[in-house]
């Protein structure tokens, strides 16, 4: 995967999003509209505190063992709970990240409205949950990040181990495909 993601839309929408993923409240609050996230940059992430989601700064990718110059950006959401690597993690430092689009090969692709995406924390980094690719991304690669409604969100980070109810790929005519200049 291309590893770039975008937020868009405006703070209001940001904040509108993370009220309803938290039932009407939360703690912290989004300021990087329409910045693309990149391997290895800062990346705001909501992790749960108490039953509120609470904003935090995770580098984005986990260097691989021995190297400081390659990373691991994606966990399979199929084997994410069979894996020594994720298992203890995801269980105890899941994640939610607000995303406006992701971006593969020269196409941009979004959600008519904003989504989230899971994603597991370990010291060393973050890695977005993914599954198989819908029709709409399957042209350009074979998996795509899971993308939920809030609500999903907020019931997905409280027990993480149902990742598997969330890793059917989002039904592709909620999506918009743009290409990338």
């Amino acid at each position: 995967m291309c590893n770039k993601f975008k937020l868009s839309g405006g703070h209001q929408q940001w904040l509108d999003l993370m009220s309803a993923t938290n039932g009407g409240g939360w703690v912290g609050g989004p300021g990087w509209d329409g910045i693309p996230f990149s391997p290895g940059s800062m990346i705001a992430a909501f992790k749960l505190r108490g039953d509120k989601l609470d904003s935090s700064i995770e580098r984005w990718g986990i260097p691989k063992f021995g190297t400081s110059d390659q990373f691991i950006y994606n966990a399979r959401a199929e084997s994410l709970l069979e894996k020594d690597f994720w298992n203890y993690f995801v269980k105890v430092e899941p994640r939610v990240i607000p995303c406006g689009e992701f971006i593969e090969k020269d196409q941009a692709f979004s959600a008519k409205t904003p989504f989230l995406m899971p994603a597991v924390a370990r010291p060393e980094g973050l890695a977005i949950i993914t599954s198989r690719a819908n029709q709409l991304v399957m042209p350009y690669h074979d998996r795509m990040p899971i993308m939920m409604t809030p609500a999903e969100a907020q019931e997905w980070i409280r027990n993480p181990e149902s990742i598997q109810k969330y890793a059917t790929p989002w039904d592709p005519k909620f999506m918009l495909m743009a290409q990338v200049a």
